[in-house]
C-alpha cells in the first residue's frame, strides 16, 4: 500500500471579543465580570472583532506495516488499559460485570468491538460501552473509554482473567500486545446445583 495524503484546507474564523464589564468604588479592589447576555452588545462600539486565519497542511498518512497479525484488533494509538471486577467471590449461579477502561492517545471509536481473551470456562452474556470522552491534560488531548462485559462462570474453580488485545503503538510504530492488570476470580459451586 502506497503512502496517502491528507489536505486539510485553509480556515477563516472570526471571533467577537467582549470587554468584561469593571464594577469598582473608591477604596476598593477592581472586579471584573464577563457580559451574562451578549446579545444586547452585538451592534456595541465596544465589541472588538479579530479574524484568526491558517494555512492549508498537509499531511501524509502511512500505511501499517504488512504482515498484520491474524489477532490484530485495529486498535491504533498509544493507550494503557486497566480492567476491574465487581466481585471476586461468586458461585455458578451469579454473573460478573469486567469493566476495561482504554486511555491514552488514538482514536477511541475503534476500541467498541473488542472482546478480550476470557478464559474458557466464561461466557460472555453481553457487553456495551459506559463511556467515551476526551479529557484535556497537560500532556494534551487523550482518550478515554470505559466498556463493561457481562460474564457467568460455566464451573467452579479458580481463575485469572487479564484481558489482552493486540495493538498498533503509534509510540513504538510496532504491533504489540496491550496487557491489563490482572484479576482473580474465584467460583465456588451453588447451593442450587448442589442437591
Amino acid at each position: 500500500m502506497r503512502t496517502s495524503v491528507l489536505l486539510i484546507i485553509s480556515l477563516l474564523l472570526e471571533l467577537f471579543v467582549f470587554p468584561p464589564i469593571i464594577k469598582a468604588q473608591v477604596g476598593q479592589e477592581l472586579t471584573f465580570t464577563a457580559h451574562a447576555d451578549t446579545s444586547e452588545l452585538t451592534n456595541s462600539p465596544a465589541l472588538r472583532r479579530f479574524p484568526v486565519s491558517c494555512e492549508e497542511v498537509q499531511i501524509s498518512v502511512a500505511p501499517l506495516p504488512e504482515p498484520q497479525p491474524k489477532d490484530f484488533t485495529e486498535i491504533i494509538g498509544d493507550f494503557s488499559l486497566k480492567a476491574t471486577l465487581d466481585q471476586e467471590d461468586i458461585t455458578t449461579d451469579d454473573t460478573i460485570r469486567l469493566q476495561l477502561t482504554f486511555e491514552g492517545y488514538g482514536d477511541p471509536q475503534r476500541i467498541s468491538e473488542v472482546k478480550p481473551n476470557f478464559p474458557t470456562e466464561l461466557e460472555l452474556l453481553d457487553q456495551k460501552v459506559l463511556e467515551e470522552k476526551y479529557l484535556d491534560r497537560t500532556t494534551g488531548m487523550i482518550a478515554r473509554k470505559r466498556l463493561e462485559y457481562l460474564l457467568i462462570p460455566k464451573q467452579n474453580g479458580n481463575f485469572t482473567i487479564q484481558p489482552q488485545f493486540v495493538i498498533f503503538d503509534t509510540k513504538s510504530n510496532t504491533y504489540e500486545p496491550l496487557r491489563a492488570n490482572a484479576l482473580s476470580l474465584r467460583v465456588s459451586q451453588s447451593n442450587k446445583e448442589k442437591h
